[in-house]
């Protein structure tokens, strides 16, 4: 017991030390003159934890808030940094998206690994795309500074990032540098997303097939080349070169029908959406008829319908064909019993987007019912963990609360959730 008193009387000596208190006589600098007794510790600690909380950000959303919601769910994925990571990124984009700065900040502040300089690198972008200077080199500097913490492919795909934020900044210069620290395959994808957020060069068709001759033939990929020159038609189409655009969207429409881009079959809905920007609607209803055929060959008897036929259905409906867009609604809606469990709630999410604008919220709400049923019945935490987020991360897309009953199933016994109309 005496030593176990003394080893106490030493370390609240050596936290008073540590801390500044005032235990300290008017002798020679550092000598004790008492140690500080229990109840000056008890008074002293609880004064630093009501200066604590005064200083601490009080988070002004509302507790029922989707992406609230989605940050406990994402609490079941702590086993797994990546996946966190990923989850808690979305969170952050989904904050961005609603202008909740300090919200995104926050959800920042507690990611730790591979993810901390990836949500800078996507803060910074975000800034910089504001035109909020400060803040975009407040954040550069913070993912350069723990880049370290992410390794091989992760560590590319920030350093593409990081590239885009310096194209926004127009550090043009700058962004030479840093693409040529890029290996081939990250680079193309860089070099794509430029011409998706308009900057960088304008590229022609022929300039566009030069610059993928140079490529490693062997790392060269029809994907790629395809979403390159997507990418650069929509930036033609943008720039008002609605004939430039439909080359090159022609070319990558070739490489999508004659050769064929099985696993990835979605470059053919963005072929179909230029050609139609563009004028060209015969080949965009080529193109989507292909991508109909490949969903059909692909598909494993129904396993991709619903995610795959969803994107499709978006296009569908903006060009105002509900005839057929309300056909291949019913065969993906068809095909969600037969998806992998894994993969349900994603795809159940996908068709009840669509059925949100063509049947209302109480038609959609539904779906994402037996869509989170489907994922929490999964054995595993971190995959009902994930089901959870997804769900939110919907509504949070959509601007509305997650209805009671589904809030009940992702969150057992929460508070959350809207109301059921």
């Amino acid at each position: 017991m005496k030593s176990i008193q003394k080893m106490t009387a030493s370390l609240s000596t050596v936290f008073a030390i540590g801390i500044g208190c005032p235990v300290f006589g008017e002798g020679k600098a550092g000598a004790v003159s008492e140690v500080i007794n229990q109840e000056q510790f008890g008074d002293y600690l609880q004064k630093r934890v009501e200066e604590s909380k005064a200083h601490a950000y009080q988070r002004k959303s509302s507790a029922t808030h989707p992406l609230r919601l989605a940050e406990i769910c994402a609490d079941g994925l702590a086993g797994d940094l990546e996946t966190l990571g990923g989850a808690q990124l979305e969170i952050a984009r989904g904050w961005i998206r609603e202008d909740q700065w300090e919200e995104a900040e926050w959800v920042a502040s507690q990611m730790t690994g591979p993810a901390k300089p990836r949500v800078h690198a996507v803060l910074a972008l975000e800034y910089a795309r504001r035109g909020k200077r400060d803040q975009t080199i407040k954040h550069l500097k913070l993912a350069e500074g723990s880049l370290h913490q992410a390794k091989g492919a992760v560590s590319e795909q920030i350093r593409g990032v990081m590239v885009e934020v310096q194209s926004v900044m127009g550090e043009e210069q700058e962004v030479g540098r840093l693409l040529e620290q890029l290996g081939e395959v990250e680079r193309m994808e860089v070099e794509t997303r430029l011409q998706s957020v308009d900057t960088g060069r304008l590229w022609t068709l022929e300039e566009a097939e030069e610059r993928l001759g140079k490529m490693d033939q062997k790392l060269k990929t029809n994907r790629l080349a395809a979403q390159f020159l997507v990418a650069s038609a929509g930036r033609q189409l943008r720039a008002g070169n609605k004939e430039e655009a439909l080359r090159l969207v022609h070319g990558a429409g070739k490489l999508a029908t004659d050769e064929g881009l099985p696993g990835d079959q979605r470059i053919l809905v963005s072929v179909a959406k230029i050609a139609w920007e563009a004028g060209d609607k015969p080949a965009a209803k080529k193109a989507m008829n292909v991508f109909l055929a490949c969903v059909e060959k692909w598909s494993d008897e129904g396993d991709w319908k619903a995610p795959f036929l969803s994107e499709g259905l978006e296009v569908l409906l903006e060009w105002g064909d509900n005839k057929t867009a309300a056909e291949w609604l019913k065969t993906a809606q068809a095909g969600l019993p037969k998806v992998f469990v894994l993969d349900n709630t994603k795809s159940a999410l996908a068709v009840a987007r669509i059925i949100e604008r063509v049947k209302g919220a109480a038609a959609a709400d539904e779906v994402v019912l037996q869509g989170a049923k489907a994922g929490m019945v999964h054995p595993h935490e971190r995959a009902r963990a994930s089901t959870g987020v997804q769900v939110c991360l919907h509504y949070a897309k959509l601007g509305r609360e997650v209805p009671g009953a589904i809030c009940e199933v992702i969150n057992p016994g929460s508070q959350g959730g809207g109301t059921e109309e």
